[in-house]
């Protein structure tokens, strides 16, 4: 599911970096392996990253990128052993090659759109970020913001579960987007995901490239003291609900409070969640329905039990900023 993502999300600013060596000398090109999936006879452009090296077309990289466009644009040297301009890119060849299948049209049915790995993802995201590639940047930002928003009624609607592609351990992965391209509506999120990880958020996970992804020593502190704050907010929440008046419609006024009492009591010697539903932040009020009906709450209480649970939720919903010690503009008002 892709999300349009308003102007204002978009970072401004990029560090200029030296992405790439314009032109390779013949021995690299000759000791790189030659591309089994990207190799195009009548391709006009190498691109060499790591020992692979890939003949594509230099009008797709260059409409797509003007980083591309400007090293192109420079006088090349001659050699009757180079077939055409040569670049060797600072990358690794796994993310070519996500990106290439995305790229090249005819390639698509290598893998399935609706349901990308991270490693996919990853990938289009580091090196359209790079290459200023901003048309795909903001495209897969904006596949990541439908799932990792800043929109308390989006996050808590089942069907907005977690992208089939990825597991809950490539939330640190998206941790380490957001910062790299300054997409910070996607971090509170992503981070209320790592808290549940348990042991596996201090050791991350290794991408498909060999590359380890790991939060970084300030973000693993923040959730650190992040899980502590929110198992408190959601036993505050949980004692709220379940010690309010119920409805003023009730059914049985007597009835209701004492099954209320005695739920309280079963759940509050064994709550201690991290959670929000439907990851990471607070438990889905369906986790308590059945045990409320089972002890004759009336439909009207459960009723107003939900929307008193589901308020109180949004309340710590706007407060994760200020529990996470990150400032992201607009957040409060997301669901405004």
């Amino acid at each position: 599911m892709m999300t349009e993502v308003p102007d204002s999300e978009v970072p401004r600013k990029r560090t200029r970096v030296d992405v790439a060596t314009p032109f390779s000398d013949e021995h690299a090109y000759a000791a790189a392996q030659q591309d089994e999936e990207f190799w195009e006879e009548d391709g006009t452009i190498v691109l060499i990253a790591g020992n692979v090296k890939f003949r594509v077309y230099r009008g797709l990289l260059a409409q797509h990128s003007p980083l591309f466009t400007e090293a192109l644009s420079l006088p090349q040297p001659t050699s009757n052993s180079k077939p055409c301009p040569i670049i060797t890119l600072h990358d690794s060849p796994e993310d070519w090659r996500h990106l290439l299948r995305l790229l090249l049209p005819r390639k698509l049915s290598k893998f399935t759109p609706s349901d990308p790995s991270f490693d996919m993802i990853s990938a289009y995201v580091r090196l359209a970020h790079k290459y200023q590639m901003d048309e795909l940047l903001q495209q897969w930002m904006g596949y990541l913001m439908g799932h990792f928003t800043d929109s308390f009624d989006d996050w808590t609607r089942r069907e907005r579960e977690f992208p089939k592609g990825m597991s809950h351990i490539h939330a640190i992965g998206v941790v380490n987007l957001a910062r790299l391209t300054g997409f910070m509506c996607i971090l509170l999120t992503a981070l209320s995901v790592c808290i549940t990880l348990r042991g596996h958020i201090v050791h991350g996970f290794t991408r498909s490239d060999g590359v380890r992804e790991q939060l970084n020593s300030d973000d693993l502190a923040r959730c650190f003291v992040f899980k502590e704050e929110l198992i408190q907010a959601n036993a505050v929440i949980l004692l709220k609900t379940f010690s309010s008046d119920g409805s003023a419609y009730c059914d049985d006024p007597i009835g209701c409070s004492e099954s209320r009492s005695l739920a309280l009591g079963t759940y509050k010697d064994q709550y201690c969640a991290a959670e929000f539903a439907p990851v990471g932040l607070a438990p889905d009020w369906t986790s308590y329905e059945g045990a409320l009906e089972s002890r004759g709450v009336c439909d009207n209480c459960r009723r107003t039990m939900n929307d008193e649970y589901h308020s109180e939720q949004h309340a710590v919903w706007r407060r994760l900023p200020k529990m996470l010690g990150i400032e992201v503009e607009g957040w409060d008002k997301a669901d405004y």
